[in-house]
């Protein structure tokens, strides 16, 4: 499914080869849900092209890389019994058998879980470019971004209900749990400082507009991914910028 991806993005670069400028893009911050407990890291790492439009206005299609996540709130779970087969323990009606404590009553354990997500992801956003000073621009962006997951996982501690050494710690794949979805989409917006340089550092917000996860066993809360990253980008050719007149951008 990712190929589909690759496809639309080489399919943006009709344009003649004197207007395209190639950058690599780098980030990292912070990513989580909009009802998630606590927010993760982030890192981001995409390659793209910047089409000039006119002075001001440039279209930079890029492609790449894209980890989130998100944590969940902590939530008590009964601490179950298994023998040592790891079959559930019950009593003689049926019902599971939980762990009590030296006054009898019942124990439960605090269960934490976060969660990584990784995507391929392709973005669409239209740059506006203001001119501070000689080689000196404000840049504004603003568009929207599609992504598939490929990969990450779930890791919960401190599970009373799960068995043996999972009461601790495991892991499970993100993409691979009930309710999951790979697909992402949504709205993208940031303003960056372009040095003297091939450099330009800024701050950038991605906004999900999809649920990424189903009510499930699984997934208690629907999630939509949000993040907030700070971003270096880096010109392969900067003669736009540096041939420019004076009036330009």
């Amino acid at each position: 499914m990712h190929k589909s991806f690759l496809l639309l993005f080489f399919a943006l670069l009709p344009f003649s080869l004197s207007a395209q400028h190639l950058f690599l893009q780098l980030g990292g911050g912070f990513a989580g849900h909009y009802n998630a407990h606590r927010p993760v890291g982030a890192t981001q790492v995409a390659l793209g092209y910047e089409f000039e439009l006119d002075q001001h206005w440039a279209l930079a299609p890029s492609f790449g890389f894209a980890g989130k996540g998100w944590e969940e709130a902590d939530r008590l779970t009964p601490d179950l019994l298994y023998d040592a087969a790891g079959q559930p323990r019950r009593n003689a009606a049926g019902e599971h058998l939980q762990r009590t404590d030296a006054q009898g009553r019942p124990v439960e354990s605090t269960m934490h879980r976060d969660y990584t997500a990784h995507y391929l992801q392709l973005d669409l956003p239209l740059h506006y470019y203001h001119r501070l000073a000689e080689h000196r621009y404000l840049r504004f962006m603003a568009g929207v971004y599609t992504a598939y997951g490929v990969g990450g996982r779930r890791r919960t501690r401190g599970d009373g209900t799960a068995a043996g050494e999972r009461k601790i710690s495991y892991t499970d794949p993100t993409f691979s749990l009930s309710g999951s979805r790979r697909f992402d989409a949504g709205l993208k917006a940031g303003v960056a400082y372009q040095f003297p340089t091939a450099l330009t550092a800024g701050v950038e917000a991605n906004f999900g507009l999809l649920p990424v996860n189903r009510l499930s066993s699984d997934f208690t809360k629907k999630g939509r991914n949000v993040s907030l990253l700070l971003t270096f980008t880096y010109h392969f050719d900067r003669k736009k910028h540096i041939s420019a007149p004076a009036d330009a951008f």
